[in-house]
């Protein structure tokens, strides 16, 4: 039998179970991840044909609701035991919010709340589906904080994102490299040794004045389609502190 799996973490403990590996179960259908559910908004207006869509005038871009994972699982052995591995699932993970990484793609995972749905028994084959609705966008497993492992790395299309701490001494420049989705990252400061401390934006002629402890800026956002180069001036010690995304 096949052991495609996956590994799924329970956010509120850390606990983490691996389908194959804990349950020795396996993942049968081929596309357990479902579509994005875009948010849409069309608006009747008197004496106009058709409806105006005004799904992107908020943000500017296109918002997604979410998406369903389905995962068909299915269990070999003896068949008195079917019923208690179920029953063990549901202790440790039902109805709780998760994250699934998948075994082909361990370098991101999906955040949601998951549950224990259909269960089946055939002869000695138990099956089940564990169900979710997770966001839209897949989560890079490791931030620009944290050190992303070798063995989790596709090194044909992941990026390596670590900045850990920097120590700016008069000025230093960040390039941070483009992604599949923008994101608004927050800038931790600390360690001001000189009259003011500020950041500006390469390219864009717009610059900020940072403060210590956390500075977030709602307009300022990396891992879009271009690369953003970061230029700050003072001294003090930094950290840019983001988490790339996909669909």
């Amino acid at each position: 039998m096949n052991r495609y799996g996956a590994t799924i973490e329970v956010v509120a403990s850390g606990a983490k179970y691996h389908t194959w590996s804990d349950w020795s179960l396996t993942i049968t259908n081929g596309a357990p991840i479902g579509d994005p559910e875009q948010e849409t908004n069309y608006i009747t207006v008197p004496g106009r044909s058709n409806l105006l869509d005004a799904s992107e005038a908020l943000t500017g871009d296109v918002v997604f609701k979410g998406r369903p994972i389905n995962m068909q699982m299915a269990i070999c052995g003896n068949p008195l035991m079917f019923d208690h591995v179920v029953s063990q699932i549901r202790n440790k993970v039902d109805g709780r919010k998760v994250k699934i990484t998948f075994d082909n793609d361990r370098s991101h995972y999906w955040l949601g709340r998951i549950n224990v749905k259909e269960n089946a028994r055939t002869a000695r084959l138990g099956t089940f589906t564990l169900s979710a609705y997770v966001d839209a966008y897949k989560h890079e497993a490791a931030s620009s904080q944290e050190k992303l492992k070798w063995d989790d790395m596709n090194f044909l299309t992941d990026c390596l994102r670590y900045i850990g701490t920097i120590t700016v001494t008069n000025s230093y420049t960040l390039v941070i490299p483009k992604g599949d989705h923008a994101v608004v990252p927050v800038i931790r400061v600390s360690n001001i040794t000189s009259q003011t401390f500020s950041m500006s934006v390469v390219g864009t002629g717009t610059a900020y004045t940072l403060v210590s402890g956390a500075n977030r800026f709602p307009e300022l956002k990396v891992c879009g389609d271009e690369d953003v180069t970061l230029s700050f001036d003072g001294s003090a010690k930094v950290t840019v502190d983001y988490r790339g995304e996909s669909l």
